[in-house]
């Protein structure tokens, strides 16, 4: 498993995101998603860490959440000398989302309605897109 640091050096100290791209455990690769990645690095003061899982068929469940979890574990292993502080959990999956509602647990859920899984990617300068990254970008610096 391999992952790729996004960071803006001249910000001291920054969250950190464990980024996870889409793709159903069978397409994609972190480079695919390296221009939306760079953008919200460079719009933001956040950091990101962008894994590139194992996919299916050649690596089948559960191979690819281990590897998200090792990178989490990466992540909160080298923290401190990233200067990364590690204190944001997101997951756009709403069963995800609910299951931590259920528990109690604080979660923010944006749903943008008449638009595709990835629109962002399809259209990335058209106003839906525009709309929901400036969402994204509000709730990762709260």
């Amino acid at each position: 498993m391999t992952a790729r640091w996004y960071t803006k050096q001249e910000c001291p100290k920054q969250r950190a995101v464990l980024y996870i791209h889409g793709g159903g455990m069978i397409i994609g690769i972190a480079a695919d998603s390296d221009a939306m990645v760079s953008k919200y690095v460079a719009s933001i003061e956040i950091n990101m860490l962008s894994v590139d899982y194992r996919l299916s068929p050649e690596y089948p469940y559960p191979i690819l959440v281990y590897d998200c979890f090792d990178a989490l574990k990466w992540l909160v292993k080298h923290a401190p000398e990233l200067k990364a502080e590690l204190d944001l959990f997101r997951n756009e999956d709403i069963a995800f989302g609910l299951d931590l509602l259920k528990a109690e647990v604080s979660v923010e859920m944006n749903l943008i309605r008449g638009v595709p899984h990835s629109f962002d990617s399809l259209a990335p300068n058209a106003p839906v897109p525009q709309r929901a990254f400036n969402e994204r970008c509000r709730v990762l610096m709260s």
